[in-house]
């Protein structure tokens, strides 16, 4: 709540006020003092509107409109015109600069795999706070987003199961109530390059329709020896209003990407000895002509209406359609790489998967009298089912190469024709749906309590081709929630929250008397403070935090038909973050922030040490000078160390000893780095705009997967054109 003292209207009608009361008073009369009383009005801050790197607030949390620093968790915001000033243009690339988020996309440049925050793997993710399935390699293009929104820590209020990780939610962009549009083109280095268009506004002349429709390409080479690829994207949204308190819309997003010899991250940095390979950041081991194709139709619809009593109700769904093809693949090595001549493991296939999901939401929120105050209540419903059909087919028998010939000549071995290959597949089969409520009490007018609770139901199966479930997970689980706000003074709040998850293993992962994995089970406990100036438009925040996770599933060895099996691990972590973002001053724009974590297992383990560092820092900000027409800015990320950890296991290769196992520990490690990136805008007019991003400014060369000859991107200029209409 915020409350504004109505002083400036009060001095324009006073003068107004007093001559009326002067023609009523007698001319004789001693004229009367007259006291006003302070008026006071009541009023909620619209909760969406983006401000430069933040954003005024979220639903993402508790499905409550709340500003973010009244929500009691850490959250970050990447906008639109971040991720322009950028030059970014995948959620993926969005991610990548929210405080304490680290990840590798191997299998795709537009897939968001393998994303981890504190310690743990990113798999939540929402779309217009409706909580979905979304796989890791499904296309996430950043185009038909306003904003990425992060909700780190257990956000399982409205989602139903959840992770200690961080939830991601995506804000589709909306019809505008005025005309709009731009326009922009880009090119950059390895041929890349990219268009696209953004045109909104009312379509009939009242302005109760409204669309917007958005779409865009790019395509190019990559550094890696044959790569390419292309992406397109169609968007589309419509909004009516059948009356002042009731809008209905639907829309469509169709995505496509097709990518040639994409490498995928396979190449070892060590062999069977533990010694350097002979590979770097060129070599690619995909089969020369191989391709993967992929293609996803989303369409949506929902409904809000808004009561008189401040309530609104809001029902959505929400259908996906996601089809992959690689018509022939090769991954080498697999399994070994011998020291002596070169000879690695060689796995050749095709593969395919046809996904189709539907999700729902029925929400409920509004405020509430009780106790003389004002209070917010939510209600909600939601949930999602989706089916996997997978096919893949593989020539028999095993295939060894000399890895350097391979790497040099990148074609298939003497085997088998391809469409000689035998299909196998499976069918995996997820349903959640879950029911949640919660209210935000007004204790004072400083102190706020948030109560909430979320009853989950999950299924999961795998059911192979002509099959009975072979693979099943079933449960269901009560999650509370509850968190206090406290206003230490007019911009900053202290705050503390709570939270439990659970969540069924996926995968079926059974221990070595083949019983199934109980359920991951755990808590999250989160406090710190929150700053908020200027009206919302700067935000800052300081938390401390600590989870605990049960029934960890990790790998403890094989079976004799080299299925594995599997110890349930616990699993604690505790760290602190501090983030700041939004406008300090007119022209200038900042989104910075720094984490420490760390998260071990029972045994001293650190999972995930090799794609999540334990500290890292981020900074992006942008500069307009003034009376000129350049907006100038950079920014940095750096990050600790990654490694695999002395408990953990590398299992990628077979090593010919013990000693050859730890001399390629100590290769797969990737020492602390930082990588720098410039940017410069000139506006050629009122409408047009230049420009230039310079990444990786002093081409510093680091592994994504420390295990892997798999780079980040190196040194590379690139310019886009934006015309505004």
């Amino acid at each position: 709540m915020k409350f504004y003292h109505l002083s400036a209207p009060l001095l324009l009608i006073l003068p107004v006020c007093t001559q009326a009361a002067d023609a009523y008073v007698p001319a004789d009369a001693e004229p009367a003092a007259v006291t006003l009383s302070t008026v006071t009005v009541r009023g909620k801050r619209q909760k969406s509107l983006n401000k430069g790197y933040t954003a005024s607030g979220t639903y993402a949390a508790t499905g409550m409109p709340l500003t973010l620093r009244e929500v009691p968790q850490s959250v970050s915001v990447v906008t639109d015109k971040q991720m322009k000033d950028q030059g970014k243009r995948s959620v993926y690339d969005a991610l990548s600069w929210v405080n304490g988020i680290s990840g590798n996309p191997a299998s795709s440049r537009y897939a968001v795999t393998n994303m981890y925050a504190r310690g743990e793997t990113v798999n939540d993710y929402q779309i217009d706070g409706m909580t979905t399935e979304i796989d890791g390699n499904q296309l996430l293009n950043s185009g038909a987003y306003e904003r990425v929104e992060v909700v780190r820590g257990t956000s399982a209020l409205q989602g139903g199961v959840g992770d200690p990780s961080a939830t991601v939610n995506l804000v589709r962009k909306r019809p505008t109530k005025k005309r709009q549009a731009e326009i922009s083109a880009g090119i950059g280095r390895w041929r890349r390059w990219n268009a696209e268009a953004d045109v909104s506004g009312p379509l009939n002349s009242s302005g109760s329709l409204r669309g917007r429709a958005v779409i865009n390409a790019e395509g190019g080479r990559h550094w890696t020896e044959g790569s390419r690829d292309r992406s397109d994207m169609v968007y589309g949204i419509a909004e009516y209003d059948f009356s002042p308190q009731t809008t209905a819309y639907a829309g469509i997003n169709h995505q496509r990407a097709r990518e040639k010899e994409f490498y995928g991250g396979d190449l070892p940095v060590y062999d069977s000895a533990g010694y350097p390979t002979r590979l770097g950041i060129r070599d690619n081991n995909k089969i020369k002509g191989s391709r993967y194709r992929e293609r996803a139709t989303e369409l949506f619809t929902g409904l809000e209406h808004r009561f008189e009593n401040n309530w609104k109700a809001k029902l959505e769904y929400r259908y996906n359609r996601e089809k992959t093809l690689n018509p022939g693949m090769g991954d080498a090595p697999y399994n070994y790489l011998r020291h002596d001549d070169g000879s690695a493991g060689a796995n050749f296939y095709k593969m395919g998967d046809n996904i189709v999901s539907h999700a729902f939401s029925f929400k409920l929120n509004g405020q509430y009298d009780l106790w003389g105050r004002k209070h917010e209540a939510v209600f909600g419903i939601g949930g999602y089912r989706a089916r996997d059909k997978r096919a893949w087919a593989n020539p028999e028998g095993n295939y060894s190469i000399d890895i350097y010939d391979f790497i040099r000549r990148r074609d298939y071995p003497s085997i088998a024709s391809v469409n000689d290959w035998k299909w196998d597949g499976d069918t995996i089969a997820t349903r959640q749906i879950s029911g949640y409520a919660a209210t935000r009490l007004h204790a004072t007018d400083k102190l706020s309590l948030l109560l909430g609770a979320n009853y989950a139901r999950y299924h999961y199966q795998a059911i192979p081709v002509g099959g009975s479930p072979n693979t099943e997970a079933k449960e269901g689980r009560f999650a509370p929630y509850a968190g206090i706000t406290y206003d230490l003074t007019d911009n900053l709040s202290a705050y503390a929250s709570y939270s439990r998850l659970f969540k069924p293993h996926e995968n079926g992962e059974t221990d070595i008397n083949r019983r199934p994995i109980d359920p991951i089970t755990g808590r999250t406990v989160e406090a710190g403070l929150k700053g908020e100036w200027l009206e919302g438009r700067l935000n800052a925040s300081l938390s401390v935090f600590q989870s605990k996770r049960r029934n960890v599933p990790v790998e403890a060895g094989k079976f004799d038909n080299d299925d594995t099996y599997y110890r349930a691990a616990n699993t604690k972590a505790h760290g602190w973050e501090a983030e700041i973002s939004g406008s300090p001053a007119e022209g200038w724009d900042i989104s910075a922030g720094v984490q420490s974590h760390l998260t071990r297992e029972e045994n001293g383990n650190r999972p995930n040490s090799q794609y999540d560092p334990r500290h890292s820092f981020k900074l992006f900000t942008t500069y307009r000078l003034p009376k000129t027409r350049w907006t100038l800015g950079g920014g940095v990320r750096w990050q600790s160390k990654t490694f695999v950890d002395k408990y953990g296991d590398l299992r990628n290769i077979e090593f010919d000893d013990d000693e050859a196992k730890e001399r390629a520990r100590v290769l797969s490690r990737q020492k602390s780095f930082a990588v720098v990136d410039l940017t410069a805008q000139y506006d050629i007019s009122k409408n047009a705009n230049l420009t230039l991003n310079f990444d990786n400014v002093f081409d510093k060369r680091y592994r994504m997967d420390t295990m892997y000859h798999d780079y980040g991107q190196p040194r590379s200029l690139s310019g886009t054109l934006r015309y505004k209409f």
